[in-house]
Parts: C-alpha cells; sequence; structure tokens
C-alpha cells in the first residue's frame, strides 16, 4: 500500500514538473484516482525534479550574468585624429615651400565593446595643397613622396603607432589631382 502511495506521488510530481517546463504559464494540475486521493499541497514551492530511476536530480541553478561580466570583444572603428601631428605636419610642410590647405587625420583601430575603450593601430592622413598649374603633373609624385617622408618623421608627434592611408590632394584654379598611397602603392589621378 506504501509502495503505491509513493509511485502515485512521484508519478504526480513527475507530471508536474513535465509540466511547469514546458508551459511555465499553465497552473498545474494535480492527477489523482478516485481509491487514493492525495492530499494538495503547493506545488509552486517545490522546484523541479528529474527523476532517474530511484534517484532525484535537483535542476542547476545557473547565475545571471552581472554587468561586469563581459566577453573580450573588439570591432574595427575609426576615431579621432591628433591635432598635434596636423599641425607639426603643416608646419614641416610649409617649411618646405609648400601651400598648405589643411592636413587632417584620423585614427583607425579597434572598440573595446565591454568597457567603450579605444585602441589606435593607425593614422591615416589627408593633405591638401594648393598649386598654381595642374600642367606639372609628373611633379605630384615626387611631391607626394616628399609629404610621405615628412609624415614618417612627424609621425612619433602623434602617438599613433603606425601609418595608414595617406591621401595628397594637390588643388588648382582648374581642377583637383589626388594622389592616394596605401603602403608601397602611391597611384594619383584627377579627383572627382
Amino acid at each position: 500500500m506504501f509502495s503505491r502511495r509513493l509511485f502515485a506521488f512521484v508519478t504526480t510530481l513527475i507530471a508536474v514538473s513535465v509540466s511547469a517546463a514546458c508551459s511555465p504559464l499553465a497552473a498545474p494540475t494535480l492527477a489523482t484516482t478516485p481509491a487514493e486521493p492525495l492530499i494538495a499541497a503547493p506545488i509552486t514551492a517545490v522546484p523541479p525534479t528529474l527523476v532517474v530511476g530511484p534517484t532525484i536530480v535537483a535542476p542547476t541553478v545557473v547565475a545571471s550574468p552581472t554587468a561586469t561580466d563581459c566577453p573580450t570583444a573588439w570591432s574595427w572603428a575609426y576615431g579621432p585624429g591628433s591635432t598635434e601631428f596636423d599641425t607639426a605636419l603643416t608646419s614641416a610642410l610649409t617649411d618646405l615651400g609648400q601651400t598648405v590647405r589643411s592636413v587632417a587625420s584620423s585614427t583607425f583601430g579597434e572598440n573595446n565593446l565591454c568597457n567603450g575603450s579605444f585602441h589606435a593601430m593607425s593614422l591615416d592622413v589627408t593633405v591638401e595643397l594648393a598649386v598654381a598649374d595642374a600642367g606639372h603633373e609628373a611633379a605630384f609624385s615626387e611631391v607626394t613622396a616628399l609629404v610621405m617622408s615628412r609624415i614618417e618623421e612627424t609621425l612619433p608627434v602623434s602617438g599613433i603607432p603606425n601609418i595608414g592611408r595617406v591621401e595628397v590632394r594637390f588643388v588648382t584654379p582648374e581642377a583637383t589631382w589626388r594622389c592616394a598611397i596605401l603602403g608601397a602603392s602611391t597611384e594619383c589621378q584627377p579627383a572627382p
């Protein structure tokens, strides 16, 4: 008689646990037989259990993540340039006799998605020079090489370890030429 009641109770717990796990919003039901009624107790106070043979195993409780739990994750991003570098390069190019219209730098690196910090890896530079005549197209490559050497000399002022993409624009009254440098490659062409 005792084992029948125990079996009926365990069967009821399994049914309630499965019902609660599959449908958390459904109201738990108790299965009873007319010959042996069970005493209704608040089932919600009993955590769901998993029955494997005669052993009852409690479910594992997983703690929810806190604000300080964050995987290390980085994403590529652009950041601000260096005004100190821009000023120093403008001065260096002016000392060489160039008419500098503007120098603008920006950084390329990674954002830390956990704490929002930015790690700059390279400095991209755009230089605009005013020239009187677009007919000196052959000299644009030479001047671009000169600008590149001044960028290399001035880079430590920025605190950024590497030079990224460099663009030198030659602005004339008739047209604008653009020389783009990425690595060892230089390409000059009329700018749109």
